[in-house]
């Protein structure tokens, strides 16, 4: 009996050692089980995080259709930042209980293949065309649900508009050139040999040079706005606008922007001083070329057809370590009236019209560099305003 009592002790205590083990790799494995549970946590916060980062609209459903994750981008598409997520995709989206009519998600579920549309949807008032794409969602091969990505591609269809806008006015420009130049040439020939219709000759001829130069800045404003591979750089404000002031009295400006018959009848004063050698735009060169110049021939030819006087400019500029104020001033008034069409050229309003894309030109230019561009109706005559941001800001 003894020796029973002493062989259920022995057996009593291993039976106390394994279940201190058990216990110990229960602890461990019940720790490393809380670790993976924060590891997933972290991965799904994660996950949520770069989801929310991307401009790109993103939805994910499992095979009954109930919503598993929404990112921020699709919220705000849909304007549904403050609704409960939980349900069925078409309570969410379409505040409804009746299934939404596509069924894209459901046939991309059950056939396993991709689907593309194209969506037109209105976001915070303003019109937006989505390439919308349902792809299957499989894990290890077994069908759990269904991804939809929603990418943004109003820029892109207008860029493709604006690039059938570009050819068509491209051949409308060269069409109106090839007809108006030879014509003209003639007309210079003729002058001459005819006095008695050489006014109304001289009329025509400077009518035909009007429009060659409209139509050649109607040229610039297409071409900035369809400008491919702009390469902005850094660019020394006080070296471009010394370089620009030599270059509007060189031959090749005076051709290449039909100033020839202005050759004498505008003068410039400039003052850079305010300009530290340092500051620097960020910019491009080629872009703010045609909008420099552009904007001085229409000042000029513009001017001269108010005053028949001499046009004077006076170019300032000013500094304030963030932007960069160019200041022009042009010694004539743009009538009140035709004020408001400057942007507009070739639109005719109640007898009103503007036919110069000079300031056009500038403002889009400014805007593509972040500034801001304006032209005021002042006592001493036209301020134009450019403000540019400096790299320092």
């Amino acid at each position: 009996m003894a020796k029973d009592i002493e062989r259920l002790k022995l057996e009593l205590e291993k039976c106390k050692s394994h279940l201190a083990k058990l216990l110990e790799v229960e602890a461990f494995y019940r720790k490393e089980m809380e670790r993976k549970a924060e590891e997933l946590a972290r991965s799904r916060e994660l996950l949520a995080e770069i989801l929310n980062a991307v401009n790109i609209g993103i939805l994910v459903v499992d095979r009954d259709m109930n919503v598993i994750h929404i990112n921020k981008e699709l919220k705000r598409i849909f304007s549904i930042e403050g609704y409960d997520f939980q349900g069925k995709c078409w309570e969410i989206f379409m505040r409804t209980d009746a299934p939404c009519s596509s069924g894209k998600c459901v046939r991309v579920v059950e056939k396993g293949v991709d689907e593309e549309e194209e969506l037109v949807l209105f976001v915070e008032g303003r019109k937006r065309i989505f390439w919308v794409k349902t792809s299957p969602l499989k894990i290890r091969g077994e069908m759990i649900g269904a991804v939809r990505t929603f990418i943004d591609i109003t820029e892109k269809k207008s860029e493709e508009a604006l690039n059938v806008l570009s050819g068509i006015s491209m051949f409308i420009s060269h069409t109106v050139k090839n007809s108006i130049v030879p014509v003209s040439a003639f007309l210079k020939r003729i002058y001459g040999s005819c006095p008695e219709e050489s006014k109304i000759i001289g009329i025509i001829i400077e009518s035909a040079e009007n429009l060659l130069s409209t139509v050649r800045g109607y040229e610039d404003f297409v071409k900035i706005k369809t400008m491919r591979d702009v390469v902005f750089s850094e660019i020394k404000a006080k070296r471009f606008l010394e370089k620009f002031v030599d270059y509007i009295s060189t031959e090749e400006f005076l051709r290449k922007y039909n100033m020839l018959p202005y050759r004498d009848k505008y003068s410039v004063n400039y003052n850079l001083g305010k300009i530290n050698e340092n500051t620097s735009i960020f910019g491009s060169l080629a872009i703010l070329n045609i909008a420099f110049c552009n904007l001085f021939s229409t000042l000029v030819e513009f001017g001269f057809s108010v005053t028949k006087q001499e046009v004077v400019i006076k170019l300032d500029c000013n500094e304030d370590g963030k932007f960069l104020e160019i200041s022009i001033l042009s010694n004539f008034k743009i009538p009140s009236k035709v004020l408001p069409l400057i942007y507009e050229p070739w639109i005719v309003e109640e007898g009103r019209n503007f036919d110069k894309w000079g300031f056009a030109i500038a403002r889009e230019a400014v805007i593509i560099h972040n500034g801001d561009f304006e032209v005021l109706s002042i006592k001493d005559g036209t301020l134009s305003v450019i403000r540019l941001p400096t790299l320092k800001s």
